[in-house]
């Protein structure tokens, strides 16, 4: 039973409205309840009040007959897509001399991205990649997943197999130990080696992701080439329709055959700061940037680039160098470039002056980053300089001159009379 009492102001002037109530009821039938046998409610309701007589009672109630059917809510499902995207090929590296690479043999870097466009949970989420049946020329020795597979889900809900091979084992995840929640991302990714594999030949290689639903319905979906199941974002004329099932673009690996292995040199970058005197607001500061080719029989060949990005405050305003083949050039984030190639155990080094500005905080550091496309550098983690705890210091302003005081004038005796050169001195 519901009761709603009237607040507001009484007397109701006669004939007037009193404004709707809405009363909200949750309704369960019995399971006898059927589109053949269907459930009759009536709801009854009345108005009264202590002040209304009796005669004029007649009309205070009214019912509502309401009929229930049951309904069939579908249960929502998933809906999973797969992209594939294959990065830069390089000649492999031989691990026992870094500053060698193994004749015909290749790194191809793969990432596979899952998403689940549906509304219900995607379960045992299985994730496939047949390599034997991508490289049918070679044989399963030739074939090689180099680094295991790697996963990246929020949370982390999709677990990798140890244990794929892509040529006795084919599935990337643990079925029963993965799952997607709706909208949820799985970005997977290893590193396929290749020895001797046909060059400048088209290998096309499609992934499959395989779940189900509470009710063990299954879902599949090929992948699609690139890193959007949808195919939305890397192709602007393709649908992007949440539908990741009509994009099933292959991904294409070629090796061609003007691949070169690159020269191994183990490049480094140091950073110093060119003065050891109190640096002040307005001052213009020098950083030295000191490339090293610590390789002792391969030369770097360039271009080699370093990326400073200056702390705020820093504005660059210049370079110099003994080499002429650098050129620097930017703002507040200064590229670079070395066009010439460093020798074995040789350095280059670049000067860029920066000017201190006002707003440059009182404490300050300064790293710089090296990069090449050129050779492949083994070791990357000297390949970053860095100037910490630079002092900066604020000048104090200057102080205001004191007024010069204006002299007071000579009082003049009353007594005293001027002579000018034509006055004459009376005699005495």
């Amino acid at each position: 039973v519901v009761e709603c009492n009237y607040l507001g102001s009484y007397p109701v002037s006669p004939a007037s409205l009193i404004d709707p109530v809405t009363v909200i009821v949750t309704v369960s039938s019995d399971t006898s309840t059927s589109l053949d046998n269907p459930t009759h409610i009536t709801n009854l309701a009345s108005i009264s009040s202590n002040e209304e007589p009796v005669i004029n009672q007649g009309n205070n109630t009214d019912s509502e007959e309401t009929i229930l059917v049951p309904v069939d809510i579908p249960e929502p499902t998933p809906l999973v897509g797969i992209a594939k995207s294959i990065g830069a090929i390089t000649p492999t590296v031989d691990s026992t001399n870094p500053s060698q690479v193994i004749a015909n043999s290749y790194d191809i870097p793969v990432t596979l991205t899952v998403r689940n466009y549906g509304l219900g949970q995607a379960l045992m989420v299985d994730v496939t990649d047949d390599l034997v049946a991508t490289f049918p020329d070679l044989d399963p020795t030739q074939i090689v997943v180099s680094t295991p597979v790697s996963i990246t889900t929020t949370p982390d809900s999709v677990v990798a197999n140890p244990n794929y091979d892509g040529v006795t084992d084919t599935s990337l995840t643990i079925p029963a130990d993965s799952s997607l929640a709706p909208d949820q991302v799985a970005v997977l990714s290893f590193t396929l080696t290749l020895t001797s594999p046909t060059l400048d030949h088209d290998y096309f290689n499609t992934a499959l992701v395989t779940s189900t639903d509470t009710n063990d319905n299954t879902y599949t979906d090929d992948s699609q080439d690139g890193l959007d199941p949808d195919n939305g974002s890397d192709d602007p004329a393709s649908n992007g329709n949440d539908d990741p099932t009509d994009n099933t673009e292959p991904s294409l690996i070629l090796i061609p055959d003007t691949t070169q292995p690159l020269p191994i040199s183990d490049l480094s970058l140091t950073k110093s700061l060119e003065t050891t005197e109190e640096i002040r607001i307005g001052d213009t500061v020098t950083f030295a940037l000191k490339l090293t080719n610590n390789s002792t029989t391969t030369s770097a060949p360039g271009p080699i680039t370093v990326t400073d990005t200056l702390p705020t405050g820093l504005t660059f305003i210049g370079f110099t160098s003994a080499n002429p083949n650098f050129n620097c050039s930017g703002t507040t984030t200064v590229t670079c470039t070395l066009d010439d190639s460093i020798l074995p155990t040789l350095s280059e080094t670049v000067y860029i002056n920066t000017y201190i500005g006002e707003d440059t905080s009182d404490t300050i550091s300064n790293i710089a980053t090296l990069a090449t496309t050129t050779s492949t550098d083994p070791d990357q983690t000297n390949n970053t300089g860095l100037v910490s705890g630079i002092s900066i210091t604020t000048p104090e302003p200057e102080p205001e001159p004191e007024p010069t005081p204006t002299p007071e004038p000579t009082p003049t005796n009353p007594n005293t009379k001027d002579i000018t050169s034509n006055s004459i001195l009376p005699n005495t």
